[in-house]
């Protein structure tokens, strides 16, 4: 029996698990295609190798409330079967709630039916075969414009106790808020922004502590919110101070009350 051709070891790096003396080229990544008779006399068949699936690239557009979002997930390569599955933020997506995953041979599509704030987070698109898993990951943002979910309203503040000024936003990106005083108990003529101070501050959800009510605190307040999309809101109210007096009677004394 004659000597056998060796195969060239600056092709040969690494061996390929499961299908004997085949390795994989160490120059580009791609799998060296040999023949059995390479191996051995008894066959001179040549040896597949499943390619794996190739995922084109995609992109989530800039998204609004209510639009109707359409993502395809395409795949250009790869041997047959593939599966195709979706995920968000890790977790696996199924069809409901205003959202359809449709699946073909090579492709899959993900589509919202009316974009909300819940749909914000990180899509991956999943691709298997036999050869191997890939995957494509990309964010959905949506801009939502500032809203009010608690208005501020007039109210009352007790001289030297904590009061509360509620006020309470939300959208996409977070609104930034800002709080402005306008003093006395006329029309409000111009307002200022509060003072952040260890006696006053904002809150986590956007209303106004403060600590000690003085008798300066009474007038209109502004709370104003904007986020740079849309349009920014304001609202204000009135705070009317009161005094408590140490008395059998517990007499009680507004300070201010606001013009009509």
């Amino acid at each position: 029996m004659g000597k056998q051709a060796p195969v060239p070891t600056e092709l040969c790096s690494q061996p390929i698990a499961g299908l004997g003396g085949a390795r994989r080229s160490g120059r580009d990544g791609h799998v060296l295609l040999a023949r059995l008779g390479d191996w051995g006399p008894d066959s001179s068949s040549p040896l597949a190798f499943p390619v794996p699936p190739l995922i084109q690239s995609f992109e989530f557009p800039p998204a609004s409330i209510g639009q109707l979002l359409y993502i395809p997930c395409v795949v250009s390569s790869g041997d047959m079967p593939i599966r195709i599955t979706w995920r968000k933020d890790g977790q696996v997506i199924i069809s409901g709630s205003g959202v359809t995953i449709e699946s073909k041979e090579f492709m899959s599509s993900l589509q919202i039916s009316s974009v909300s704030l819940k749909h914000n987070g990180n899509y991956t698109c999943i691709a298997s075969n036999t050869a191997a898993t890939v995957s494509r990951e990309r964010q959905l943002i949506v801009r939502v414009p500032p809203r009010f979910v608690v208005q501020p309203n007039n109210q009352d503040g007790i001289y030297g106790k904590a009061g509360v000024l509620s006020c309470s936003v939300d959208g996409y990106p977070p609104p930034k808020v800002m709080w402005k005083h306008a003093k006395g108990s006329g029309n409000p003529q111009q307002y200022h922004p509060v003072p952040l101070t260890g006696r006053i501050q904002i809150l986590p959800n956007s209303s106004l502590l403060i600590r000690h009510v003085l008798e300066e605190d009474i007038g209109y307040y502004l709370c104003q919110a904007s986020n740079g999309v849309g349009t920014d809101i304001s609202k204000s109210m009135f705070l009317t101070v009161k005094i408590l007096y140490d008395s059998p009677f517990s007499l009680l004394c507004k300070l201010a009350l606001p013009s009509e």
